[in-house]
């Protein structure tokens, strides 16, 4: 049995007491004791992301996210990492995959919420599409999510914490199944 199969076998051995229907994230998917269950699934991916930063917030601001700031935090750990990360956008090939941040940072009261999610997005095939060359779709493959309420002082060191911690989550998942192919 080739090293997909097994790790397919496993995730439907393992997953069998979750119960999900439907199974709400992005990855890999079956159907097990009449339920709909899932997992994360980073098997074969490259060592090559794009990364990119969106911050969403109201004008005018007491407080200031900087995408630069973040976005070099989020780069400088998954280059600890080994992973290459890409700069260049070119009309070549979409840069693929991409490790994107979204920020909400929205003021209530005396405090700001900030919401995060860093979601991976890579080309993805549809039985149902057939696309012109130079026309590709993407799909998000994996994510995770954080909510915290902040002081504004404390908003871009809590920004830089959250990013932190998405990319860690991803990268405990990244180095898992790089392991599976050795």
């Amino acid at each position: 049995m080739n090293r997909m199969k097994k790790v397919l076998c496993a995730f439907l051995l393992l997953a069998g007491g979750m119960e999900a229907t439907p199974y709400l994230n992005p990855g890999l998917i079956g159907f097990k004791d009449g339920n709909w269950i899932g997992t994360d699934h980073l098997y074969n991916i490259g060592n090559s992301f794009h990364v990119e930063v969106e911050v969403v917030q109201p004008e005018p601001a007491s407080f200031s996210l900087s995408e630069a700031l973040i976005k070099k935090e989020i780069v400088s750990l998954l280059e600890t990492k080994g992973i290459q990360v890409t700069r260049e956008i070119t009309e070549a090939s979409p840069p693929l995959p991409l490790f994107h941040f979204l920020f909400f940072a929205l003021p209530v009261g005396d405090k700001i919420v900030l919401s995060c999610e860093g979601r991976v997005i890579e080309q993805v095939k549809l039985g149902r599409v057939v696309l012109p060359e130079g026309t590709y779709f993407q799909g998000v493959t994996w994510e995770s999510s954080a909510l915290l309420q902040t002081s504004p002082a404390k908003v871009e060191a809590n920004a830089n914490r959250l990013a932190r911690k998405i990319a860690s989550n991803f990268l405990d998942k990244y180095e898992y199944y790089r392991s599976l192919k050795r």
